[in-house]
């Protein structure tokens, strides 16, 4: 940045810094040193921090001025400003860049909701649609081939009757167990009269 020091408007000094602060005020070690009573000692102080520069009064007795208004905290510097310390005026440049980042912060400051939401979806990509599912075919089990069979077809018709289950044994019907009954009752009592008669 460069730093213009002026009486009205006769140029007392130039000067360019590239370092974060520079002090302005009356003691010889300041960067921007002004031998005046008005002045104090560290006057105000301007600090260059990521694109902005800035200007801060340090408790001076009579106070620092930007463009006629007095600053009463850290007071962001545009290009062609005119800081006031008494009747010395110092004119700030700022580098192009750092003039454009002003403009370029402003006027991205200067967009409500509304017109943030608007640019997004003007310039919003659409999603890529899903690729259609492929079709999977049916799962099914392979056929597992029937057991090869050995030996001649004697030897397996013995062995599926040897392994063969045993039939159930025939049932009696009812008729022919009243009959049995009824041949047993009619014995039983032939006998007991024979058994009387001998006696």
């Amino acid at each position: 940045m460069k730093l213009i020091l002026k009486v009205k408007d006769r140029v007392l000094e130039n000067y360019s810094f590239q370092k974060p602060d520079v002090i302005v005020g009356r003691d010889t070690t300041a960067d921007i040193a002004i031998d005046n009573p008005v002045v104090s000692r560290h006057h105000c102080r301007l600090r260059s921090n990521a694109g902005e520069v800035t200007l801060e009064d340090l408790g001076s007795a009579n106070g620092t001025y930007v463009n006629g208004v007095s600053v009463t905290g850290p007071t962001k510097l545009r290009d062609g400003d005119r800081i006031e310390i008494g009747k010395f005026v110092i004119a700030i440049h700022l580098p192009k860049q750092v003039e454009d980042f002003h403009l370029k912060m402003e006027g991205t400051m200067q967009f409500d909701g509304a017109e943030i939401q608007r640019r997004l979806r003007e310039h919003a990509v659409p999603a890529p649609s899903a690729p259609a599912a492929a079709s999977v075919p049916a799962h099914t089990s392979p056929v597992q081939p029937a057991p090869a069979r050995h030996g001649s077809g004697a030897q397996e018709a013995a062995h599926s009757h040897a392994y063969a289950p045993s039939p159930p044994p025939p049932s009696t019907p009812p008729g022919a167990l009243l009959a049995v009954g009824a041949t047993l009752g009619f014995v039983a009592g032939f006998i007991s009269a024979a058994i009387v008669f001998r006696r």
